[in-house]
């Protein structure tokens, strides 16, 4: 056997990287090593969302698998360090500063910034790596599977799920690694209609791994943790073509500020589906009520996007404190966090920007989790109050196998989101169809859209993917509290 070797593996940012924040306010900037244990978290996120299509909702074949291509904490009986070796030199960080209102809005809660500024890589930004593959062929496969994950729906750094940290892979691909089933064209493009042959590459590899598959999967239950799925009704896919359009400021999308900034007006606006004081549900019917004394007045919804969520009002008046309250889930007695199932990511394509907005159908939270609403002024003596939960609307089917139908099917999408009318070309130049038909899933009145509209599957249940399917609300109430962790982010230091 040939002796291993160290492959290079140069990525560039298409958006800016928040990687961290600087130690003090007046750091404006510095070379840092580039954080790889951040990047090998994001990769095994998008390893578990691949390989959940083959293995299901059974998260120790689901453990088995990443740690056999990223390695565990060490047991008696398992665990050890990862075969696949990564690791990088230093990059260039600056303070970031946003420069535009919806760019501020995809950051979230401004908690801690006026300690320190973020540690930007900006955009168009190479970040060198090498690679080394102590395993099989199989091993490798995966490994770029995570990778083409990562590159086409992902990003690294924080706030990777809005935007920022967008990748693409700036020179050859390692293909030296003795891939088998993976092929090394998936990574040159940026093409989400090749999710189809990277889940059957994964499905290939591991077998090779000593993971056998199950003889049958369950696709009318629920993911317990976010995945793709084979038929395809638990998740949503959506391209956007960004070109002429212009956010709130009236700058056109021209580059990846203009185009992350389109994304936060957007996002905003169909959170406050149009109220004129421009504020959402939650805050008008869960914050304020507890702010002014009284109960919730309906169920709280927006934690569908991801826990916790931050209301501040403005002062009524100068030299008048602010309020505020936080919607959190309450595990073991213990404050807790569920990351948001969206994932936004714009990019360039042929002098073009473009959105693409993937939103995974899983378990919320655990049926033994609370939801909770607390002042965050530390002299309140306000006690914290229970949050009532959105119910299912027992009418709603559930996915089925032989439609991809996914649930709620009575959920109708607000009016003033735009759907995508074009889609992106492809490598080949062509334009692959707008995903546009009537539901076939035999469900009276169903106006879901889980056609994933760069997939090659036959469309079902309804009109083509857009952003107002952001909404997609996992309201049942999950069967399990275990689900894999979200991508850690860069430590504070």
């Amino acid at each position: 056997m040939a002796p291993r070797s160290w492959h290079p593996l140069t990525l560039r940012t298409v958006t800016p990287a928040l990687l961290g924040w600087f130690a003090t306010p007046d750091e404006k900037g510095a070379r840092i090593p580039f954080p790889v244990p951040s990047l090998r978290g994001a990769l095994g996120f998008w390893l578990r969302a691949l390989a959940g299509a083959h293995v299901g909702n059974e998260l120790r074949r689901l453990l088995q698998v990443e740690s056999e291509v990223f390695g565990a904490a060490r047991t008696a009986t398992a665990g050890g360090s990862s075969v696949i070796a990564l690791r990088a030199g230093r990059v260039g960080v600056t303070a970031f500063s946003a420069g535009d209102v919806g760019v501020g809005y995809l950051l979230g809660p401004r908690e801690g910034q006026e300690r320190a500024a973020r540690r930007c890589l900006g955009a168009d930004r190479e970040i060198n790596l090498e690679v080394k593959n102590y395993g099989t062929p199989a091993h490798a496969d995966l490994f770029l599977a995570a990778l083409w994950g990562l590159r086409t729906f992902g990003g690294i750094g924080a706030r990777a799920r809005r935007g920022f940290g967008t990748i693409t892979l700036s020179r050859a691909v390692p293909v030296n690694l003795e891939c088998q089933a993976f092929d090394p064209a998936w990574l040159g493009r940026n093409d989400a209609d090749d999710l189809t042959g990277v889940l059957e590459c994964v499905r290939v590899a591991l077998p090779g791994l000593g993971i056998p598959l199950p003889a049958q999967l369950d696709h009318t239950t629920q993911p317990s943790y976010p995945r793709f799925d084979l038929p395809g009704g638990w998740y949503l896919l959506s391209d956007t073509d960004l070109t002429g359009l212009a956010g709130s400021t009236g700058q056109r999308v021209a580059n990846d500020t203009s185009a992350l900034g389109w994304t936060g007006d957007r996002l905003r606006s169909f959170r406050h589906d149009g109220d004129p004081s421009r504020t959402t549900a939650g805050y008008r019917q869960v914050a304020k009520p507890y702010l002014d004394g009284n109960p919730p007045k309906a169920a709280f919804r927006a934690g569908a996007l991801g826990l916790p969520v931050v209301y501040t009002e403005k002062p009524p008046g100068t030299g008048m404190a602010s309020r505020s309250a936080t919607v959190a889930p309450i595990i073991d007695g213990q404050p807790a966090r569920r990351a948001s199932p969206l994932w936004l990511r714009v990019y360039k394509r042929d002098l073009r920007w473009w959105l693409r907005s993937l939103a995974f159908d899983a378990v919320w939270l655990p049926t033994d989790a609370e939801l909770k609403i607390k002042d965050n002024d530390k002299n309140s003596k306000r006690e914290p109050k229970d949050v009532p939960w959105p119910q299912r609307d027992p009418g709603a089917p559930t996915p089925a196998s032989s439609t991809g139908c996914c649930a709620p099917c009575s959920a109708t999408p607000p009016a003033s989101i735009p759907t995508p009318s074009r889609s992106p070309p492809g490598p080949s130049g062509r334009i692959p169809p707008t995903r546009t038909s009537a539901c076939n899933c035999a469900v009276p009145g169903c106006r879901t859209t889980p056609c994933r509209s760069t997939t090659r599957r036959p469309p079902t249940c309804g009109s083509a993917v857009s952003p107002a399917r952001w909404s997609t609300w996992p309201s049942r109430r999950p069967p399990s509290r275990n689900w894999p962790a979200a991508p850690r982010r860069p430590r504070r230091r």
